[in-house]
């Protein structure tokens, strides 16, 4: 039998230095993303008691669907400051702004699951993000109507 203990401590850290060159290379602090990685864990371990206090159903598929969503939403600074990078253009501030925005929706979602489960009644909770993506899908949708409509390419 063989020791793998040196091969996966060589390829764990491997892994960890090539995450960190990531994010340097990014201009992403990495305390601040191992800061939204720990708002993530509790927003989905409240949200999990939440749920058991309620006396609701609890399913892998949503818990799963869950995570991934939230996983998905921590790439959206990450393809912005790739973006940044590619066409040589400085969106530290905008990489920034989505850190920010997306830290203070985990922390809105983490006093809702909260008040939830202290009060036992099931509140909505205001996501910021579903929000501004509906904005700018709607924003991006007049503009395009609106210019068919002017070169008279759109319908009434």
């Amino acid at each position: 039998m063989t020791n793998t203990n040196l091969v996966d401590a060589e390829i764990t850290t491997f892994g960890k230095s090539y995450l960190i060159f990531l994010f340097m290379v990014l201009n992403i602090s990495v305390e601040q993303v191992g800061f939204l990685l720990v708002l993530v864990f509790f927003d989905s371990l409240f949200g999990v008691i939440r749920e058991v206090k309620l006396k609701a159903r609890l399913s892998w598929e949503r818990f799963i669907w869950g995570i991934t969503s939230k996983f998905a939403i921590l790439l959206i600074p990450f393809f912005i400051a790739l973006f940044g990078k590619i066409f040589k253009v400085d969106l530290v501030y905008l990489v920034q702004m989505f850190i920010y925005i997306i830290a203070a929706n985990d922390m809105v979602s983490i006093i809702t699951n909260i008040s939830s489960i202290r009060s036992g009644v099931r509140y909505k909770n205001v996501d910021f993000i579903e929000r501004g993506i509906h904005y700018l899908t709607n924003f991006f949708t007049n503009l395009v109507t609106g210019v068919l409509n002017k070169n008279g390419n759109g319908k009434p």
